[in-house]
C-alpha cells in the first residue's frame, strides 16, 4: 500500500537581495537531496515538497522603478 505525504514550505524572499538568492539555492539543494533519498529508499510512501514563494521587500523605500547601485547605497 502506497501512502503520499506533503511537506509545505513558505518562503518570504526579496529576489533582489543576494542572501535570499543563496537561500533559494540551498533550499533547492536540500529538497533535491531529500527527494532523491526518499526515491532510493525501500519505503512505499512518497513525500512531495511544495514551496510557496511570498514577496518580501527588505527596503520598502526602494523606488518602484529601481535605483542606481551607488545612489541607493549613498541613500
Amino acid at each position: 500500500m502506497s501512502t503520499s505525504k506533503k511537506i509545505s514550505v513558505t518562503v518570504f524572499s526579496d529576489l533582489a537581495w543576494p542572501w535570499c538568492y543563496v537561500g533559494q539555492k540551498k533550499l533547492n539543494s536540500a529538497i533535491e537531496s531529500f527527494t532523491s533519498k526518499k526515491t532510493s529508499s525501500t519505503s512505499s510512501s512518497s513525500t512531495a515538497v511544495v514551496v510557496d514563494w511570498k514577496p518580501y521587500i527588505i527596503d520598502p523605500n526602494t523606488k518602484l522603478d529601481g535605483e542606481e547601485f551607488e545612489a541607493y547605497n549613498i541613500r
